[in-house]
């Protein structure tokens, strides 16, 4: 987020999200001219992944994205079946499993509506 406008900014060469926005009023202002300053936001992402796709610098880091983003939903929604855990969900994604093995995977999911069901048939 800026905190000024991108023009404001003296080095902006050094400052890679204000080059960005530099890059997005120049084209935004090129792109709008015909439709009246109006312009839907899809249109804009769709001609920023252009950008992204046209660049050979910029590569997704796919390990990051598996790790904080894929894996923790994947644990959660798998936490109550008998048999994951994980490291074995980190396995799976191409992930090194032994940074998700832990004390705390080895928790029994359920346990506690066990112990209420024994304590109701007593």
């Amino acid at each position: 987020m800026l905190t000024k406008n991108p023009e404001d900014y003296l080095d902006s060469k050094g400052q890679p999200h204000v080059l960005v926005a530099l890059r997005h009023n120049s084209n935004l202002s090129a792109q709008t001219s015909g439709l009246g300053g109006r312009r839907l936001r899809g249109e804009l992402n769709n001609d920023k992944s252009a950008e992204i796709d046209n660049s050979g610098a910029l590569h997704v880091d796919v390990t990051y994205y598996l790790a904080h983003q894929i894996h923790p939903v994947i644990s959660r929604l798998c936490a109550p079946v008998e048999g994951t855990s994980p490291a074995q969900i980190a396995h799976c994604l191409t992930l090194d499993p032994s940074v998700y093995q832990s004390s705390a995977s080895s928790v029994v999911y359920g346990a506690e509506d066990d112990i209420e069901s024994e304590a109701i048939l007593l």
